[in-house]
């Protein structure tokens, strides 16, 4: 990466950092992200039957809660665990 670049982007999104944004301060955090990610895609799939608006935001909000897709957020529960075994800490939530 050229150093100009990776000088203007933050410090989780350095090449050098063994973090990036999905990651969680702790894996129990991460967890209930994901239990509360995937109520809401339930409860998406189930509104979706009498209101399509209402299925729409609960899936967004679902989206929200992974953090981005569910591969982002298997990425994230990979990185906080090799951050908690590693002694690294995470700056955000």
């Amino acid at each position: 990466m050229n150093e100009s670049v990776s000088r203007k982007l933050p410090p989780t999104l350095q090449p050098s950092s063994p973090l990036s944004v999905f990651a969680s301060k702790s894996i129990t955090a991460h967890l209930l992200r994901g239990v509360a990610a995937a109520a809401l895609l339930f409860a998406a799939v189930k509104a979706g039957e009498q209101n399509e608006m209402l299925s729409i935001a609960l899936g967004v909000a679902a989206v929200v809660m992974l953090r981005g897709c569910p591969m982002c957020w298997t990425i994230g529960l990979i990185e906080t665990v090799r951050a908690r075994h590693t002694g690294c800490s995470t700056s955000h939530q």
